[in-house]
């Protein structure tokens, strides 16, 4: 007599999710997986289907690199080594919303000098917390009493703060210049000698 084993149904449970962009949290529970089986939900992202989901603590979230903004996703399927031996459960919630903010980053500016009419050269800025891999550049900007300042060989005599105040690069949009850990650095315009 033949043996037949019909596949253990799953039944998920759908949470949104809140979290700074680097450092996913789990937004589904899988109830009913046998110990030690690899399974995990596949969910379409946005406009992306197919997407496998990460065991994330005691749940399965989404990758590291999913973007800041706000993201609807839907769970689809199962995947792993051994999803043909299961069911995925889709009778009752099984979409929400992430929501991931863009990750603060803290920066170092050195100090910087021109003589007025030369050609100014900001100063070297630093920034802490990119992850490895993500192309992010910091952009100096100077103020003089809290009021950015135009820069160019026309600056007037004086010392300005140097500060970060954008971002540049391809991950730029995944990121915020921080409020807190930060060092300006003094940027001076000599008076040119006659």
């Amino acid at each position: 007599m033949p043996l037949t084993i019909t596949r253990r149904a799953l039944t998920p449970t759908v949470s949104n999710g809140s979290y700074v962009y680097g450092s996913p949290g789990a937004v589904v529970s899988l109830a009913g997986v046998v110990n030690g089986d690899s399974v995990a939900p596949i969910a379409t992202l946005g406009a992306q289907g197919g997407i496998a989901m990460g065991a994330n603590g005691a749940g399965y979230g989404f990758a590291d690199r999913v973007g800041a903004g706000s993201w609807n996703f839907t769970l689809t399927g199962l995947g792993g080594s051994a999803a043909s031996n299961y069911t995925l459960d889709l009778s009752g919630t099984v979409s929400a919303q992430l929501s991931i903010a863009k990750k603060p980053l803290d920066y170092f500016v050195g100090n910087g000098s021109q003589t007025y009419g030369s050609t100014h050269t900001m100063p070297t800025a630093f920034i802490g917390g990119v992850l490895a891999g993500d192309d992010v550049t910091p952009v100096v900007g100077l103020t003089s009493g809290g009021t950015p300042v135009a820069v160019n060989d026309r600056l007037a005599a004086g010392s300005y703060v140097a500060s970060v105040t954008s971002l540049d690069g391809a991950s730029a949009s995944n990121y915020s210049v921080g409020t807190i850990n930060n060092h300006d650095g003094v940027y001076r315009v000599d008076p040119k000698l006659l």
